[in-house]
């Protein structure tokens, strides 16, 4: 697909057309074309997009501590909300792939698409400077960083699945340890383990907010 397309829509030219190239080029693309890959853009525009949302944060809500700015960011920026971001502006289409990655359905992949957006951040900041980029960025976030700085129900799960899946694959399981009271009133008991090594605990009168506090707890302690 031409770039030019996806410029227009987001109402900004490059000055260099190579850095929005560069953000849009496939590793398995690069090495049939002898290219750069997004691969370092991408790098570029993870540290970008995270500064960015902490900025906003900092700013706007005074209300927030240190670790609840960090909770809320890591819901902003993960693999999912960024893939999410990428689908909104439709980017799948005019990433360039290499056949075999074309084939294993990479184009719609969340990993790919959540670094293709990194890249042109990156690629935008490197193009037109800081301020320019924020705009566009907070600008594409819409309401969606408000809903989280006053949402005051955090998926500690999520969150924590997120953290430890980044390295790879992580066999997460929540176990009921205990029970305590009476049916009525009954307190649950879990411990969140990854690869059989536990993390954290947590207990509270629902099965769902025991395993949330135990997620937030590992998280904590991570």
């Amino acid at each position: 697909m031409n770039l030019l397309d996806f410029q227009k829509k987001t109402g900004y030219i490059y000055k260099n057309p190579l850095l929005i190239e560069t953000a849009f080029t496939h590793t398995s693309y690069a090495n049939e074309h002898n290219l750069e890959s997004y691969e370092r853009l991408e790098y570029l525009g993870d540290a970008i997009v995270d500064f960015i949302i902490s900025e906003y944060l900092f700013i706007n809500h005074p209300e927030l501590d240190e670790g609840d700015m960090s909770k809320i960011r890591a819901l902003l920026v993960c693999e999912k909300a960024l893939s999410k971001l990428a689908r909104k502006l439709d980017m799948g289409k005019y990433i360039r792939l290499g056949r075999g990655a074309e084939q294993s359905g990479d184009r719609e992949r969340n990993s790919v698409l959540s670094d293709v957006f990194e890249s042109h951040i990156a690629a935008m900041y490197l193009d037109n400077g800081f301020e320019r980029t924020r705009d566009y960025l907070l600008s594409i976030y819409d309401d969606e960083i408000e809903k989280a700085a006053t949402d005051k129900v955090i998926d500690y799960k999520t969150m924590l699945q997120e953290k430890l899946q980044k390295n790879g694959p992580c066999d997460i399981f929540y176990e009921l340890i205990a029970t305590d009271g009476p049916i009525h009133h009954c307190v649950f008991t879990f411990r969140v383990l990854c690869n059989g090594k536990e993390l954290g605990r947590g207990e509270a009168l629902s099965k769902k907010d025991a395993q949330q506090l135990a997620a937030r707890e590992a998280l904590n302690k991570l």
